[in-house]
């Protein structure tokens, strides 16, 4: 009985923990979204740089010939970055 229990609760954590993570990616694909709606870009690819457990970089090559944007998101909370920052890999 003790073990079924025991397993119930792992498993809701479990769930628990995976639906955050999902809920957090997803706001972060909005926000990346907008940011992208916002200075017309199309994305023909986009790579991103994981720089720490909650900053991602993403850069966007964007449909329209030559151009590159890179984003940067903390968390959910994304912002466009003026310019390519120095400690991302090209």
């Amino acid at each position: 009985m003790a073990k079924v229990v025991f397993a119930s609760i792992a498993t809701a954590i479990l769930v628990a923990t995976a639906w955050a993570a999902v809920g957090t990616a997803l706001a972060r694909d909005r926000e990346l979204q907008a940011i992208l709606d916002r200075v017309a870009c199309v994305p023909e690819r986009v790579v991103s740089k994981k720089l720490s457990a909650t900053v991602v970089v993403y850069e966007v090559i964007c449909k329209s010939p030559g151009r590159v944007v890179q984003v940067e998101c903390l968390g959910t909370e994304c912002r466009l970055l003026a310019r390519p920052r120095d400690d991302v890999e090209e």
